[in-house]
């Protein structure tokens, strides 16, 4: 089998490793060939759009002169459906296909949706909207909880600058100005580049132009006793990010109020509003050990198994 996905933190490696583990052999495939395409993309969509057909013929020619009898992709936001579905009708192929990013951000999806039957997602309404099959993220292997338990941080967020993120956390801040914090705020140089020029930008002590490594976000994570989770307007799946916490044994209070469905009987999880009025309060003994077993229902090699691998 071929996998199709973009290349975000370790995740495409863990998914391989995992199949492997299983005694599958899969050949990875980024939906983009090389990073700077989306440079070019921004630039000229009409070359980019043909770099990308040629770059997806390639992959369908590999597929056809390896004999290989499945494709598995995550999100597809490039696919050219046109192309794929000429294809599916001259050959005998298995596709499954795993948005984790919703129809909204990802409208490709919508036409991919149209033309693959095996078609999961993690975004509730996508799911009840377009008649998917509910899937939700993961945890990889390297989300297990601190052996010696030390907690430096009383609260921590990691995620990109978008919609009103900004504004919630400095809310955070102030409320807990008394607390050790550690937020960090990702936007793109050339993005506060722009707000600055239009008189938007942001406070240059608040926000970090790179990203952190998935390693120290771990970490990070690992150390904070609460962790906040703050929903994106255009999603209402539960982010990876909680699991990892949970899975780290973080309490997470989130903006998404699906957490407390997806996550019920149990304070482990909170679904909050407005950050300044968050009543943190610890867990009980019973629901930390409990949330250690049911996590684990969550676990990329279980991901992988509802996925039929």
């Amino acid at each position: 089998m071929i996998i199709i996905m973009p290349k975000f933190y370790t995740y495409s490696t863990s998914i391989k490793k995992e199949l492997e583990n299983k005694k599958i052999k899969p050949i990875l495939f980024y939906e983009i060939p090389f990073n700077i395409l989306y440079v070019v993309k921004n630039i000229s969509p009409f070359i980019f759009n043909i770099i990308i057909k040629w770059y997806f013929l390639y992959i369908l020619h590999y597929v056809k002169k390896n004999n290989i009898k499945e494709i598995f992709i995550i999100r597809g936001r490039f696919i050219p459906v046109d192309i794929l579905k000429d294809f599916m009708k001259k050959n005998e192929i298995k596709i499954k296909v795993y948005q984790w990013d919703s129809f909204q951000n990802n409208p490709n999806a919508i036409n991919l949706s149209s033309i693959i039957k095996e078609f999961y997602s993690f975004d509730f309404s996508d799911c009840e909207k377009y008649k998917l099959s509910y899937l939700p993220l993961f945890y990889s292997k390297y989300c297990e909880p601190p052996q010696n338990n030390s907690k430096i941080y009383f609260v921590s967020f990691i995620g990109s600058y978008h919609g009103d993120r900004y504004k919630k956390l400095i809310t955070l801040k102030e409320t807990l100005k008394e607390k050790n914090l550690f937020i960090y705020l990702y936007l793109s140089p050339l993005v506060y580049i722009k707000m600055l020029i239009n008189g938007k930008a942001p406070n240059l002590k608040n926000i970090r132009f790179r990203k952190l490594s998935y390693e120290k976000m771990l970490e990070k994570t690992s150390q904070s006793t609460y962790v906040i989770d703050l929903q994106s307007e255009k999603q209402t799946g539960i982010t990876i990010r909680t699991y990892e916490a949970l899975a780290m044994g973080c309490k997470v209070y989130s903006t998404n109020k699906n957490i407390e469905s997806e996550f019920p009987n149990t304070d482990m999880v909170e679904y909050i509003q407005d950050l300044s009025k968050i009543n943190f309060h610890e867990p009980t003994l019973k629901n930390k050990r409990k949330m250690t077993h049911d996590i684990k229902k969550y676990s990329i090699s279980n991901w992988l198994k509802h996925l039929g691998y």
